[in-house]
């Protein structure tokens, strides 16, 4: 509601508008003529010191005023009028508004100031024409209070009340700029939320029949000029919860969660002439965070005013906002029956009620519940020319049902479609386990294997996509980032994609002026759809972190892939000759050919880790371990040879594979002093592929821009950080020089008188150039960071270490080095197509049976994650037969001693337990014999007397 209001003045030098309004009977003119005639009158009952008059014409000219208001509510009132106008005749125009207001000498509507007196009997009014032309101007700010949260009560007397409500200010509000929009913009800095519809009401009018809405811009205007014809004098209310005592119109905010309808029904009836609103209620429900004016795609076309006709609306479904969590209203409109039947589907998974659909055609479908009366329909409407809801029982008496067969493999397979690309080789007992926990819904083996196939064949068509855009992607590349280098090589002539090469112009360029010319080469591998390998070259800036320059994908590691890298490589960032490349790597497959065909007099550098990890193959040993990495570590000749020697002496056949390799490409005191490097890992290239490892699953095109976003962010977060750091060298450098100014404990210098020392250190002799930065340990000379006994010859000239650092170094180095931004690149939408024949995928050669899981192979010095138990796999086999490592007894193919002895003893033992056997034989024969003697006798005489009996008989 209104709280302050702007009193007019009368006399004013402009002619106020035609208010426009026509209602039955006496006109607002006729009105406000009689308050402005009750008015002078009473104005001058005051001038005569009757406080009566006064009264009196105050109270006649709120009557008069009321009674053109309550005329002209029902039509907005656009014209302007004076209500100062002291003239007897009342003309509603005010032509001579300015004559007319001074002699009316209405001083406190005008706010004047004057001075009346009265002289014979007749009235003179003094007063300051500035002031009053400051008094006559309508575009005074105005105060507003406004209340919300409170509900609209119906008593039995028809008599409407606004209770419970909450009051809160706004201060000067321009009536010029004042709109629908200014409304919402206060109530959001307010704190008000979920409102429905703003209100108001006309003065000296009940809520049941002064209560209009404020929809548009019109309503609003109808407001500011009520304002202009707003009475001069009213008394504010005494509390803020029974409004129908307050004779300003006032303003409620209705809110959904307090808002009953059929209270504001009667005042809507009220308002046939009102053009009707082109916000709906839910559009007004405006989220934090969202814009003022909602979302763009609900606000509605608004209603021509000269259109007469009244349209039923609808609340429109909106998917991008509403599907994950549905809530179905009778009247609801859908674009097609898909989009219902998925807004059903989403309702379903949501709360897991057992639903069925009953009738699915392309303008009718519905659904029923299995177990209950929930019911919903939806069909075609003409008019709207969309899938009107029309029948709806909302209420559910079941409870949750587990098994549905809504939940198809094809929707799992969307909503689970990021977790299919990370791991398209999921399990199918994962894939049940997962949707069981996220949605509550169980699901088969059978369905969780076809929802897997669908989504990888879902990717594959993305992944086909990708390879088509290929040529735009490079090309918004050029043109968002000037200077960059992206090159796509193809197999002819089926054009299907092979290898594509990236260079982003700002890398490019921080490498080559800032940094130490030594790069690092890797590959790894590409997982998901796209087989493969990632070939990187990354460099090191002067905090010793790695730097990228340039990426390609490509079919794999072979001397032609690598040939094909280095050669744009070398193109972008200049010949060896010129620049004095150094390259290390891991001695991957084909790179050694290629660098020695493209770059014959680059130097090279092999990864000491990756050359153990060969050199233990028939090497083995912790002895053997440690004497090669002192003499990798080696600065000086004599200290190589040193370690080399006690090699020999350990084992020759080790001695002989190390000094098969040249020095020069794993030991420091062989490298060259230009790299400013000493360098004997490549674990550049390690730190760049274990921050790109999420990109590497997907597809090229998301990959790219995985790692273009990538390294966009880390240009300016360096730069952030290194800007807070103190002191004139990078961290890490400063970190290695005090690490040598704590050794210098031990060294001892002697001036020679020039720029040279002499520094004894642990019975050791030094010679330490200063002018020309070297030493006789090849430390300072190789890395341009001085050593402990450089430390100690500056120390003995009281100077600063941080002085003799190499600029490669320093922080203004390190930030001119991250000083050249990528810039941000266009959504595909945006990118340039050109005009080409289409690229196809690569040809993927799937190998027969089970793919492998492929796990890299740890080395045995990486840290185990159990540490307090050792793993059978950390200890070498032994055979206990031959002696050597990496079998078994069992598996030994040697025959041995022991099996030979044994096999004797078993045939000795077989020849005792044969010859006793033959023994027993003999005996028991023996005895046989025997017996079988005496059995004989007798049965022979047995028999013979049987027979002789028989003969006898």
């Amino acid at each position: 509601m209104l709280d302050k209001f702007i009193r007019l003045e009368a006399g004013s030098e402009h002619s106020p508008r035609q208010t426009g309004l026509s209602t039955p009977g006496r006109s607002l003119e006729a009105g406000s003529a009689k308050g402005r005639s009750s008015n002078a009158k009473g104005r001058r009952s005051e001038g005569e010191g009757s406080k009566l008059g006064e009264r009196e014409g105050s109270e006649s000219e709120d009557e008069g005023s009321a009674l053109g208001w309550r005329r002209a509510g029902d039509r907005n009132a656009k014209g302007r009028s004076s209500e100062g106008e002291g003239s007897e005749s009342g003309k509603a125009k005010g032509r001579s508004r300015k004559a007319k207001g001074r002699r009316s000498g209405n001083a406190k509507g005008r706010k004047a100031k004057g001075r009346m007196r009265v002289d014979g009997g007749m009235r003179r009014v003094e007063a300051i024409d500035d002031e009053i032309n400051r008094a006559l101007n309508m575009d005074q700010p105005f105060d507003m209070s406004i209340h919300h949260g409170g509900v609209f009560i119906t008593h039995s007397d028809a008599h409407v009340e606004y209770a419970k409500g909450t009051e809160l200010r706004v201060s000067d509000v321009d009536p010029d700029t004042f709109a629908i929009f200014d409304m919402q913009q206060y109530a959001k800095d307010l704190g008000i939320t979920n409102v429905a519809e703003f209100f108001y009401r006309i003065p000296h009018m009940e809520l049941h029949n002064g209560l209009f809405p404020l929809k548009k811009d019109d309503d609003v205007r109808a407001v500011r000029d009520w304002l202009e014809f707003a009475p001069e004098r009213y008394e504010r209310p005494s509390s803020p919860i029974d409004p129908s005592t307050y004779i300003a119109p006032s303003i409620h905010i209705v809110q959904t969660t307090a808002y009953d309808q059929s209270n504001v029904n009667a005042c809507e009836q009220n308002t046939s002439n009102w053009v009707p609103t082109c916000f709906s209620d839910e559009e007004h429900n405006i989220k934090s965070g969202e814009s003022d004016y909602g979302h763009s795609d609900v606000l509605c076309t608004p209603v021509n005013s000269e259109d007469d006709e009244e349209h039923p609306k609808y609340i429109e479904f909106r998917a991008e906002v509403d599907m994950p969590d549905p809530v179905f209203e009778k009247g609801m409109l859908f674009s097609d029956h898909k989009e219902f039947k998925r807004a059903v589907q989403s309702y379903r998974i949501k709360h897991g009620y057992p639903l069925l659909i009953v009738k699915n055609e392309s303008r009718k479908v519905s659904y029923k519940c299995e177990n209950c009366e929930w019911y919903i329909y939806a069909s075609w409407d003409r008019e709207e020319n969309s899938l009107l809801l029309k029948t709806y029982r909302e209420k559910h008496t079941c409870s949750r049902a587990f098994h549905s067969r809504m939940v198809s493999a094809r929707w799992i397979a969307i909503a689970w479609l990021e977790v299919f690309r990370g791991r398209p080789n999921i399990k199918s007992a994962e894939i049940k386990e997962g949707i069981k926990n996220q949605f509550q819904v169980d699901i088969s083996l059978d369905k969780a294997f076809r929802a897997r196939q669908i989504a990888l064949e879902m990717l594959k068509g993305r992944f086909a996509y990708q390879f088509e855009r290929a040529r735009d992607y490079c090309e918004e590349l050029r043109v968002s980032n000037p200077g960059t280098t992206a090159k796509i090589n193809l197999h002819t002539p089926t054009l299907h994609f092979k290898r594509m090469y990236v260079c982003l112009a700002a890398c490019r360029t921080g490498f080559l002026e800032e940094c130490r010319p030594i790069i690092s080469l890797d590959a790894c591998h590409l997982r998901g759809f796209l087989k493969g390998q990632l070939l990187a070259a990354v460099g090191i800036d002067g905090n010793d972190r790695m730097y990228p320059i340039a990426f390609a994908v490509c079919e794999g590691e072979t001397k032609d892939s690598w040939s094909w890298f280095l050669e744009f490589l070398l193109a972008d960032i200049g010949p060896v000759r010129e620049r004095g490349w150094t390259f290390i790597s891991d001695q991957q497959k084909g790179l050694l050919p290629a660098l020695a065909t493209v770059a014959p007099e680059a130097h090279t550098r092999f990864c000491v880790r990756h050359l153990y990890a060969n050199f233990k193959k028939e090497h083995k040993g912790k002895l053997l371990k440690d004497l090669m990495w002192a003499a990798a570590r080696e600065t000086t000749r004599s200290g190589f040879e040193a370690k080399m020697e006690m090699m020999r002496n350990v084992d020759v056949n080790a001695y002989g594979h190390l000094m098969g390799i040249d020095c020069a490409h794993w030991s420091r005191h062989a490298f060259s002093t230009w790299p400013k490097c000493d360098m004997l890992l490549n674990n550049l290239c390690g730190s760049f592929n274990s921050k790109i490892i999420d990109a590497r699953d997907k597809s090229i095109l998301t990959m790219c821009e995985m790692i273009r976003r990538y390294l966009m962010k880390r240009i300016p977060r360096n730069k952030d950080t290194m800007l807070k750091k103190s002191g004139p060298i990078c961290p890490r450098i400063q970190d290695k020089l005090e690490v040598n100014k704590e050794a210098t404990r031990d060294c001892t210098s002697t001036w020679s008188g020039g720029s040279k020392f002499e520094v004894h250190c642990k019975g050791k002799q030094f010679v330490v150039d200063l002018d020309k930065h070297t030493c006789a340990c090849y430390r300072w000379d190789l890395t341009s960071i001085p050593c402990k006994h450089a430390v100690s010859a500056i120390a003995y000239k009281k100077e600063k270490a941080e002085n003799y650092v190499h600029h490669y170094y320093k922080v203004e180095t390190y930030l001119r080095t991250y000083s050249h931004l990528i810039q941000p690149t266009n959504g595909e939408e945006f990118w340039p197509k050109e005009a080409s024949d289409k690229i196809l995928p690569p040809k993927m050669l799937v190998q027969p049976g089970r793919p492998k899981e492929n796990k890299r192979k740890k080395a045995t010095d990486e840290a185990r994650r159990i540490s307090h138990k050792l793993k059978k796999s950390s200890a070498a086999q032994k055979c206990t037969n031959c002696g050597q490592l990496g079998h078994n007894k069992r598996g030994c193919k040697v025959p041995s001693k022991s099996n030979d002895a044994s096999e004797g003893q078993i045939e000795q033992r077989q020849g005792a337990t044969s010859t006793i056997g033959r023994q027993n034989h003999v005996s028991t024969q023996t005895s046989v014999a025997r017996s079988n003697g005496v059995g004989g006798s007798r049965k022979g005489a047995g028999a013979s007397v049987g027979k002789g009996r028989a003969g006898k008989g």
